[in-house]
Parts: C-alpha cells; sequence; structure tokens
C-alpha cells in the first residue's frame, strides 16, 4: 500500500479544502503538508482568478526545471484560469480536476497535459 492510497478518489469541488473534497490548489497544499510538513498560506480563490492565487504564492515558490515530490506543476487551462499538481516522479503527478472523477495520479508528461506545463515550482516554507 502507497501513501498516495489514500489520496486517490477524492472530489473535486470548488475552492474545497477536504477532507472528502478538494481542489486543485486545496489538495496541493493538504499533500504538501502532510508529506513534507509544509505549511503554505491558501491564498482561498475561486478558479477564475487562479492567476491572483499564484501571485500570492509566488514569493514561497522557486521555478526549477526538473520535478521532485513534492513540486507544483502548474497548467495553463485557458487564460486566466490555472492547475496544479504535486508532483510525485519526474513523470507523474497526484492531482484533482474539475473534468475527471476524483483525484488521482497521471502522466505529466502525456501530451493532454506536458503541452500546457506552464512551469515547474519548488515550495519551500
Amino acid at each position: 500500500m502507497s501513501w498516495t492510497d489514500a489520496w486517490i478518489g477524492l472530489r473535486w469541488h470548488d475552492r474545497a479544502r477536504g477532507p472528502e473534497a478538494y481542489d486543485c490548489l486545496g489538495l496541493y497544499l493538504a499533500v504538501l503538508r502532510h508529506r513534507l510538513d509544509i505549511d503554505l498560506p491558501d491564498p482561498a480563490v475561486r478558479r477564475a482568478h487562479a492567476s491572483r492565487a499564484v501571485a500570492a504564492l509566488a514569493p514561497s515558490f522557486a521555478r526549477v526545471d526538473a520535478p521532485l515530490e513534492g513540486d507544483a506543476l502548474l497548467f495553463r487551462e485557458r487564460p486566466g484560469r490555472l492547475h496544479v499538481g504535486y508532483a510525485l516522479t519526474a513523470s507523474d503527478m497526484l492531482h484533482v480536476h474539475h473534468e475527471g472523477q476524483g483525484s488521482c495520479i497521471d502522466r505529466y508528461t502525456s501530451p493532454r497535459w506536458s503541452s500546457r506545463l506552464e512551469g515547474i515550482y519548488r515550495p519551500h516554507a
């Protein structure tokens, strides 16, 4: 049994912070706190204002070229909308998406995600 098992299948809900449902940022922040004991401030903004969330969190992250576990994978969904995943490996992420059936592990290197990758960001407390 992997530690990720407890984080799979959780529902998506806008601005949800768990434990039964999360939005992508809520899931990222919760897993980061659980796995790496990094407790970042939650900008608690709507998906439509995701750019504001990135600006609010920017001082807590450094852009990197290759991911380590816990890095934030930032994806452009459409203008003004962003999506974040929790890096697990050099190719996999844990995330929850409004179009999915719940939180899951996906290959962020797949064509669906890699074409929209905006950057990899390493958190620091």
